[in-house]
């Protein structure tokens, strides 16, 4: 992925969090509430961990995404139940403030540089 496709990757999981967030506070239409925050739990936390890998493409980057997203929300899903700390709200936006603290922190480095690239 370039860096123009990686930034604005990065611009639209941040957008699509916003949203999330926003439609979770007013919850003005059920349904596109739903659809809204299931976008942002499958790339929010993965896009945040991957967020200075490079990728041979979107469809590789899509899945590794999506993949790391799923594990962060069970393992986070996992440990509110065996804590009895059911708060899936509070999880969700402290999940959306450290993905977007990640993302914006990789921005401000420049990307890494893949196994046996060139100088």
């Amino acid at each position: 992925m370039s860096t123009v496709q990686r930034s604005a990757l990065h611009g639209g999981v941040l957008a699509v969090g916003f949203a999330a967030l926003l439609l979770d506070a007013l919850a003005p239409v059920p349904a596109l509430r739903a659809l809204i925050t299931l976008v942002a739990a499958l790339s929010l936390p993965g896009t945040a961990l991957t967020a200075r890998t490079s990728f041979d493409g979107p469809r590789e980057a899509l899945a590794v995404i999506v993949g790391l997203s799923l594990a962060v929300e069970i393992v986070l899903a996992l440990a509110m139940a065996w804590t009895g700390w059911w708060h899936p709200a509070a999880v969700a936006v402290g999940l959306f403030a450290a993905s977007g603290a990640a993302i914006a922190a990789a921005r401000l480095r420049p990307p890494r540089r893949r196994l046996g690239a060139s100088s």
